[in-house]
């Protein structure tokens, strides 16, 4: 697969809006060194192709670029690929992934949302991360084998 977004045919892969034709922009904006531009990116991600808690064709178009985002080290903020990710899997996914093998990525995660929460993420976006919030945690569990206790995050 290309890490390039404008290799897919965006026009034939409809969000909440209609065609997805905007998606390979907001993709390469979540790599941007600019933070302002990948938050407003993941927030423009959320309200196109998660639409009130639906999962459109887009969403999953999107997956592969957003694994990559997450697999590259030199990426500004990789979290975002998994913030992303969790957001649009289904609600029975987490039941799906009880007998998952750990991936290799598994145990960098925790280091990652470190690095994240030193910096502080945007209060706007939806944390989803392994050792703060309560979604995220039965996805690491499986991933990576942690035994982190999840802890809410506070509403900002």
């Amino acid at each position: 697969m290309s890490s390039d977004p404008l290799d897919l045919d965006w026009a034939a892969v409809h969000h909440a809006y209609g065609p997805a034709t905007d998606m390979p922009g907001l993709l390469r904006a979540l790599r941007s060194r600019d933070e302002q531009r990948r938050t407003e990116a993941a927030r423009q991600f959320r309200i196109r192709a998660l639409h009130q808690d639906t999962l459109y064709p887009a969403a999953v178009a999107a997956a592969p670029y957003l694994i990559e985002l997450l697999a590259d080290d030199a990426a500004p903020d990789r979290t975002l690929g998994h913030e992303l990710l969790v957001a649009s899997l289904p609600e029975d996914a987490l039941d799906r992934l009880a007998g998952a093998r750990p991936h290799r990525l598994g145990p960098r995660l925790h280091e990652i949302t470190e690095q994240r929460d030193r910096s502080g993420p945007p209060p706007q976006i939806n944390r989803c991360n392994a050792t703060r919030t309560t979604r995220s945690a039965p996805v690491c569990r499986p991933t990576c084998g942690c035994s982190t206790t999840p802890v809410a995050t506070p509403a900002a």
